[in-house]
C-alpha cells in the first residue's frame, strides 16, 4: 500500500491492529469462531493457561470500526498502530463469549499452545491517539461484546461460509 501512495499519490495510510475484531470478521479467527461454535453447540478449542501466571495468547484487541476510523483520520503515507487499553488472553475472550451467550462452560475444551504461537501482542498506538483518535469501547468495562451478538443475529451470513 505504501508503494501505491508513493508511486501513484494514492490518498490512504496504513493501520496495523493485533487481532482487530467486529462483524464480519471471518469466521475462522478466535472470537467469531468460538460464537459460532458456541451457537452450535461445539467445542471452544481454548489455551491452557501457563503455570505461574504467565500469560498466554494475550492480545489488545481493537475494534474494526475503531480501526477504520484511525486510519481515515491519519496522513496519507503514514503508519498508525491501532490497539486497545485493556489486554486479554484468550481464555478470558472464551469466558465472556460462553457468559454473554449462555453457553453451556462445557464446551471449552483447552487445548496445548502450536509451536511458535505469540504469546502476546501489545502496540504502542500513541501517534494514531495524537491525532484525536480514540476506542469507542472496551470489553472488559462493558462486559459483553457488541460482535457476539451480531454473530448471534445474523446466522445468515455466517452459516454459509462454516458450513463450505
Amino acid at each position: 500500500m505504501l508503494a501505491a501512495v508513493r508511486t501513484f499519490g494514492v490518498n490512504a495510510s496504513i493501520t496495523r491492529g493485533s487481532n482487530t475484531y467486529g462483524p464480519n470478521q471471518y469466521p475462522e479467527k478466535v472470537l467469531p469462531l468460538f460464537v459460532t461454535n458456541a451457537l452450535d453447540g461445539q467445542p471452544l478449542p481454548a489455551l491452557r493457561r501457563r503455570p505461574a501466571g504467565a500469560r498466554l495468547a494475550a492480545r489488545r484487541r481493537p475494534l474494526r470500526r475503531d480501526r477504520a476510523r484511525a486510519s481515515r483520520e491519519g496522513e496519507a503515507g503514514e503508519v498508525y498502530n491501532v490497539g486497545a487499553d485493556e489486554e486479554h488472553e484468550n481464555v478470558e475472550l472464551t469466558r465472556l463469549i460462553v457468559e454473554q451467550l449462555g453457553a453451556d462452560s462445557a464446551l471449552v475444551r483447552h487445548v496445548d499452545d502450536r509451536a511458535g504461537h505469540d504469546r502476546r501482542y501489545s502496540l504502542d498506538d500513541d501517534e494514531a491517539r495524537s491525532l484525536g483518535w480514540q476506542r469507542s469501547a472496551q470489553l472488559e468495562r462493558r462486559r459483553s461484546c457488541h460482535a457476539v451478538d451480531w454473530y448471534r443475529d445474523n446466522r445468515d451470513w455466517w452459516e454459509p461460509i462454516v458450513r463450505s
